[in-house]
């Protein structure tokens, strides 16, 4: 089925969900870029000579451009999730006769098969396809998982939620100093606090460094994810999630 938008032909149902999940990888690659930037950044100032640390001014703060696109990731992901069940919706009502929208229709994602059951029942799960809510369920967090909490539905329901809800989720970001044969050891716990295990004989005064970025989400465990995670929830709706439910609308 082309999901092009020039096609002559009327747009797919899941059409707008892969608009939706092709913006998520655009925001991605340009958090991904401004992180590169942000380390290749020429004034920092980290020099390590004889064993001594000066000017340990670097990192600064995270951009704030940062928390903004983490949470337009996860605002666009979650929207295309919930375009899929809206047009299940659609499908269905129409199918029955039935002229009204859907009514709170969400695709859900719960931890538990009591809520799942609560949901395709007598909440955002009422009106989809009856055919399709197995589908729904073999991709909640408790589905196959012995860890819910560190399901990639569960992380992203916790980034919307919270972005969406409550406050930007600003990433952590921590900086190490690695060690060139025969050079300095060095380790950055943060923006401050660096301990300095040996000299460098070489006498070079910027030892390579490398910038971890995490994102901290405080209603998980663990409370802390790489930033790649967002490649891996992408993936997740773009590559396993919205091929299956094409079936229901070609």
């Amino acid at each position: 089925m082309d999901f092009s938008p020039g096609h002559t032909q009327p747009p797919h149902p899941l059409h707008a969900a892969r608009l939706k999940c092709d913006r998520a990888k655009t925001h991605i690659g340009a958090l991904k870029r401004s992180i590169a930037h942000f380390q290749r950044d020429p004034l920092r100032s980290v020099k390590i000579q004889q064993g001594n640390l000066r000017g340990a001014s670097w990192p600064p703060p995270a951009p704030v451009s940062w928390p903004l696109i983490v949470s337009d990731v996860a605002t666009n992901l979650r929207a295309a999730l919930d375009f899929i069940a809206w047009q299940l919706a659609i499908k269905r009502l129409r199918e029955e006769g039935e002229s009204r929208e859907p009514r709170n229709t969400l695709f859900s994602i719960c931890s538990s098969p009591k809520a799942f059951l609560h949901h395709k029942t007598k909440g955002q799960l009422a009106d989809v396809l009856k055919d399709s809510l197995p589908l729904i369920e073999s991709f909640q967090p408790y589905s196959g998982s012995e860890r819910p909490e560190n399901h990639l539905q569960a992380i992203l329901r916790e980034l919307s939620n919270i972005t969406k809800h409550r406050a930007l989720i600003r990433p952590r970001q921590s900086m190490r100093l690695t060690a060139r044969p025969g050079g300095v050891t060095a380790i950055t716990f943060g923006s401050v606090g660096v301990q300095v295990m040996s000299s460098n004989p070489s006498g070079s005064s910027e030892p390579p460094v490398s910038l971890l970025v995490n994102i901290e989400i405080p209603s998980l465990s663990p409370t802390e994810y790489d930033i790649s995670v967002l490649d891996d929830i992408h993936r997740q709706v773009r590559d396993k999630i919205l091929p299956r439910f094409s079936v229901f609308f070609d």
